[in-house]
């Protein structure tokens, strides 16, 4: 999907090419403040993690049981995404070389869900299913750029600090005897970086097609599964999982630059 948004991009940058071929390249001026909106997508990439906690006294008391558990929550389930991103920055062009920094606004439509289902190994007969789900709607970054003009193209390179509300649940259940069950939830709101690249095709004096590749690294958020079997209330169990969270990110669209004001 990355591979046809990158294609896709390339399609639209070509499209401007003849109006804005008629410019040379001191007629292209990238200073100034700018608007960007842009559309796209991405692949969110989460790495999750879940181990029961060992205590003897635990529901997990057995060793292959925690091995199951752990099993069972280690993986890297991987999905296509909708995304929309608004920017505002501020350029200054000295030479060839365009500095310039912005802040932007995703929406995001990160919802990914991965279940996993075995049968006990000490109890034949009995399963048990663990699901882990990660969401995130919003993230908002500040983006340092360094680029390069020549003729009417604009390429860049972007990075600085990431934030988003990432929440992220796991659930339990087994078959074992009356059933045991469980559910854990946390909402983080984490800091993490970004890095891309980005380029820019001039349509005249204020507007131009973007396109742009990021990658995001929003780092770990953890949490806590109570799993209680009401045919043992006395001996609950811990199930404690994490999730990495990380996304790649193509996305195209219109830049507007305003006049010095």
């Amino acid at each position: 999907m990355i591979r046809k948004a990158i294609l896709l991009a390339g399609c639209c940058l070509g499209l401007g090419s003849g109006q804005a071929a008629a410019q040379s390249a001191s007629e292209i001026d990238w200073s100034g403040f700018s608007i960007t909106a842009l559309a796209g997508g991405g692949i969110l990439t989460p790495e999750t993690e879940a181990e029961g906690v060992k205590d003897p006294n635990s529901y997990f008391n057995v060793a292959s049981d925690l091995k199951q558990v752990k099993n069972a929550g280690s993986g890297s389930p991987t999905d296509w995404d909708w995304s929309g991103s608004l920017q505002m920055g501020y350029s200054h062009q000295i030479g060839s070389v365009v500095l310039g920094i912005g802040v932007t606004g995703d929406l995001l439509l990160w919802d990914e869900t991965r279940s996993s289902s075995q049968e006990w190994i000490s109890a034949p007969g009995a399963d048990f299913k663990l699901t882990q789900r990660v969401e995130a709607d919003w993230m908002a970054t500040l983006r340092p750029r360094i680029g390069w003009a020549q003729d009417n193209w604009l390429v860049y390179f972007m990075a600085g600090p990431a934030l988003s509300r990432v929440k992220v649940e796991t659930d339990f259940s087994d078959t074992f005897g009356s059933g045991a069950d469980g559910h854990g939830s946390d909402t983080e709101t984490q800091l993490g970086y970004v890095v891309g690249l980005g380029g820019e095709l001039a349509l005249g004096e204020n507007w131009s097609v973007s396109a742009q590749y990021s990658f995001t690294d929003l780092g770990t958020v953890d949490t806590r599964t109570h799993v209680v079997n009401p045919d043992s209330p006395a001996t609950p169990g811990d199930i404690d999982s994490s999730v990495d969270l990380s996304s790649h990110m193509a996305m195209i669209g219109f830049t507007y630059r305003f006049d010095t004001f």
